[in-house]
C-alpha cells in the first residue's frame, strides 16, 4: 500500500510541474473522443478497415485521420483551461448521447438524426422503453469510456493559471489546414470524365423530375465548417435536399461529431425548409396530380356509400414481418394462426409487401393504411399537417371505431378524427398499459355494441421494440440472437390473441359476412440490424438472407370464392385501393397511389412508380389538396391566384 501511495504522489507531482496536467489531459480527452467516434464507426458499419492497411495505406491513412482530427480540436480547449476540467465529463455525455441517438435512430430507420428528427423527441412520451432493445455493448463501451473519464478528471491536481495559447492556435490551425486538404480531395473531386458526365446526368434527370418548380434547379457551392473542418463541395438543391445516401456517405468518410455542424448549417443557413407551411400548387403541380382524383364523383359520405357495404375490421400488427409467417425458425413455427389461416378458403395472402412507412414509422403505417397516401418527403405528416383533410375508409361508416393502446403519440386525438373515425377506444388511466389481449377485448366489445356495417381498426402493440414481456414463451432448437428471440415470442404472444380474437367473430352468426384484414405498420429489422444476425439467419435459411425484409397483407373475407397468394412485391399504398374495392367504393374520389391487389393486370401495369408515388404525395399533403378539392378550388386553382391558403 505504502509503494501504490508512493507512485501516485509521484504521478502527482510530475503532473503539477509546467503545463503537463494540462496536456496530459489534452492527449487523454482527444484519445477518448477519437475512441467514441471509432466505437460508433464499429457499430454502425461494422469495420474500421484494419486490413487495409497493407492493401491501401492512403485510405486507411484518411480513414483515421478524419477522426482523430475533430478529436484533438475538442481535446485543444483543456489547453486553454485552468483550474477546473470538469465541461470535458459534459462533453463526453454529450457526445455519448449524439452518438446513441444516432446508432438506436440508425438501427430502426436506417438513417442518421435530422433537426427535424430531433424536434420530435417529444413525440416519445410512453414509449421510452422502446430504445432498450438496441442497447448493445458497443453503446455500453461509450458510456464505460465517460465514467472511466470522469475518475481521471477528479482525480487530476488542480493546477495554476496557465494557458497554453500558442500551442492551442498552432493545434487548431493544424486542424483546419489538414481538414481542408482531405475534405477538399474527398468531396470535390472527380478523377475521372465519366464521373463529371454521371454528375451532369443526374442533374439533368432532377431537371426533369422538379420541371414542376425550376426555382428549385440550383447548382451551387457552398462553405460548411465541418467541426473543424472547412469543406466545400457542389450540391443539387432539390426537395429533399440531402439524400440519406449521401449523408451516410459524409459520415463514413468523415466522422458522427464532424456532422454536428455540417447538419446545423445544412438545415439552417442552406436547407431550411418552411416545414408546416402549406405551398402553393403551380399549374404544373396540378396537371401531375389531376388524374389522381376521380372528377366524375362526389365526396362519398356514409349515406351515400353502398347500402351492401360490408363490416370491415382492420388489424395493423405492430413490426410484423412476412418471414415469421409460413416458415420456422430454428424447429419453431412461430405464427401457427396466420401460418395457417394464409392456406384457408377465402383469403387472399401478399407475402412480400414493401413497408413504405418512413420516419414516421407507426404513424406513417397508418396513415397509409387509412388514406392511401405515402409519408412526406421530410418530417412527419402527422405532426406537420395535423389539421389537414385526407382522404379515408372509416368517413363512410357512421359505425366506426380505433382501438388505439398507445393514445399519446403520433399526434393521435388529431389524426384519430382525420382519418374519419368518431370513437378512438383507448386506456384511460394515464399510467395504464395495454397488451394486445387488452387490445383486442377492447375491440370485440366495441364491435358487439355497434350496428353493422361498421369499420373498427384495431392497433397492437405487444411487438414493439424492445420486445419485453413474453421472453420464453417459445422454446427454440438452438440459439437464436437475442433481439429476434424476443421478437419472435412477441410476435407469438400477438398471434395467439388474433387466433383468439378471429374465433370470437367467427363465432358469432351475426358478424359471418365480416370482413377481417391483418397488415403491419412496418418491418423492424432494417439491414443495420440484419447485419448482426447474418450468419443466423443464413444458417436458418430464412428469406431475411436476401437482405431485404417486407411486411405482409391478410384478407379473410366471404366475397373471396378462393385462396389467393399474391407472390409479387407489393406496396402498402395498395392496401387502400384494396379495400375500397372489396367494400364497393372504387367510384370514391380519391383513386389512391397504388393499385387494387385483387385486379392481377394492375398490379402488373402499374401507372405509377415508387419514386413517382412519394413525389406526388408530398405535392397533395404539403398543399392541404384534399381540403381544396372539398372546396371545388383544386382544378381551378392558380398558382398566382390573389386567394392565399392559411
Amino acid at each position: 500500500m505504502k509503494h501504490i501511495n508512493s507512485f501516485f504522489q509521484s504521478i502527482k507531482e510530475y503532473l503539477q510541474k509546467g503545463n503537463r496536467t494540462q496536456w496530459c489531459l489534452f492527449l487523454l480527452l482527444s484519445l477518448l473522443v477519437f475512441a467514441k467516434t471509432l466505437i460508433f464507426h464499429i457499430d454502425v458499419f461494422h469495420s474500421v478497415l484494419i486490413s487495409s492497411i497493407f492493401t491501401n495505406p492512403t485510405d486507411f491513412f484518411l480513414f483515421y485521420l478524419v477522426k482523430f482530427l475533430p478529436a484533438i480540436f475538442i481535446g485543444s480547449f483543456v489547453l486553454i483551461t485552468v483550474r477546473y476540467f470538469w465541461w470535458t465529463i459534459i462533453m463526453s455525455v454529450i457526445i455519448d448521447l449524439w452518438c446513441i441517438a444516432n446508432i438506436i435512430y440508425y438501427k430502426t430507420y436506417d438513417m442518421f438524426l435530422t433537426i427535424n428528427d430531433v424536434l420530435l423527441v417529444g413525440n416519445m412520451d410512453g414509449a421510452w422503453n422502446s430504445v432498450l432493445g438496441y442497447i448493445d455493448i458497443w453503446i455500453i463501451g461509450l458510456i464505460v469510456s465517460t465514467v472511466i473519464w470522469s475518475v481521471i478528471v477528479f482525480a487530476t491536481p488542480r493546477i495554476a493559471d496557465s494557458r497554453c495559447w500558442k500551442s492551442f492556435i498552432c493545434i487548431v490551425l493544424f486542424v483546419c489546414v489538414c481538414s481542408t486538404i482531405n475534405n477538399f480531395r474527398t468531396f470535390n473531386s472527380y478523377t475521372t470524365q465519366e464521373e463529371k458526365e454521371n454528375l451532369e446526368a443526374e442533374n439533368q434527370w432532377r431537371k426533369l423530375q422538379r420541371a414542376d418548380d425550376p426555382d428549385l434547379i440550383l447548382r451551387y457551392s457552398y462553405l460548411t465548417i465541418n467541426f473543424p473542418y472547412v469543406r466545400t463541395y457542389y450540391h443539387v438543391k432539390t426537395a429533399p435536399m440531402v439524400s440519406n445516401d449521401q449523408i451516410k456517405d459524409d459520415i463514413q468518410k468523415s466522422s458522427i461529431i464532424s456532422y454536428v455542424p455540417d447538419l446545423l448549417i445544412m438545415h439552417f443557413c442552406v436547407a431550411k425548409e418552411e416545414e408546416g407551411e402549406l405551398m402553393l400548387l403551380s399549374d404544373a403541380n396540378i396537371s401531375s396530380i389531376r388524374n389522381l382524383f376521380n372528377r366524375t364523383s362526389v365526396e362519398l359520405t356514409s349515406s351515400q356509400a353502398n347500402s351492401s357495404i360490408p363490416s370491415i375490421i382492420l388489424i395493423i400488427v405492430e413490426s410484423l414481418e412476412n418471414w415469421p409467417i409460413e416458415q420456422k425458425v430454428a424447429g419453431v413455427c412461430v405464427t401457427p394462426f396466420l401460418s395457417e389461416l394464409v392456406n384457408k378458403e377465402n383469403v387472399v395472402f401478399c407475402s412480400r409487401m414493401t413497408s413504405q412507412a418512413l420516419k414516421g414509422n407507426s404513424g406513417d403505417g397508418q396513415m397509409i393504411i387509412n388514406t392511401g397516401l405515402l409519408p412526406i418527403h421530410s418530417g412527419v405528416a402527422c405532426h406537420l399537417y395535423g389539421n389537414n383533410a385526407y382522404p379515408n375508409i372509416a368517413h363512410l361508416y357512421d359505425n366506426n371505431s380505433l382501438i388505439n393502446p398507445w393514445p399519446h403519440i403520433w399526434n393521435q386525438d388529431t389524426m384519430t378524427v382525420r382519418y374519419g373515425y368518431h370513437q378512438m377506444i383507448e386506456p384511460k388511466e394515464v399510467n395504464e398499459k395495454w397488451e394486445d389481449k387488452d387490445v383486442f377485448n377492447a375491440a370485440y366489445n366495441s364491435i358487439l355494441s355497434m350496428p353493422q356495417p361498421f369499420l373498427t381498426s384495431v392497433i397492437t402493440v405487444s411487438s414493439h421494440t424492445p420486445f419485453y414481456g413474453h421472453d420464453k414463451r417459445l422454446n427454440f432448437d438452438g440459439d437464436v440472437p437475442l433481439l429476434m428471440e424476443r421478437y419472435l415470442n412477441c410476435l407469438s404472444y400477438t398471434d395467439s390473441c388474433i387466433e383468439s380474437f378471429c374465433n370470437k367473430i367467427w363465432s358469432e352468426p351475426s358478424l359471418a359476412n365480416t370482413t377481417i384484414i391483418i397488415t403491419g405498420d412496418h418491418t423492424t429489422f432494417k439491414p443495420a440490424m440484419l447485419y448482426e444476425f447474418t450468419d443466423f439467419i443464413h444458417q436458418q435459411n430464412l428469406s431475411l438472407a436476401s437482405g431485404e425484409n417486407y411486411t405482409t397483407l391478410l384478407i379473410c373475407s366471404p366475397m373471396i370464392s378462393e385462396n389467393k397468394k399474391i407472390d409479387e412485391i407489393c406496396y402498402q399504398m395498395d392496401v387502400f385501393p384494396t379495400i375500397m374495392h372489396l367494400i364497393g367504393c372504387e367510384n370514391y374520389y380519391w383513386k389512391g397511389l397504388g393499385v387494387n391487389l385483387l385486379d392481377s393486370t394492375a398490379r402488373n401495369n402499374r401507372q405509377i412508380s415508387e419514386e413517382e408515388a412519394y413525389r406526388l404525395s408530398d405535392l397533395l399533403i404539403r398543399s392541404n389538396a384534399f381540403e381544396l378539392y372539398k372546396q371545388g378550388k383544386l382544378f381551378d386553382y392558380q398558382k398566382n391566384d390573389s386567394t392565399k391558403q392559411n
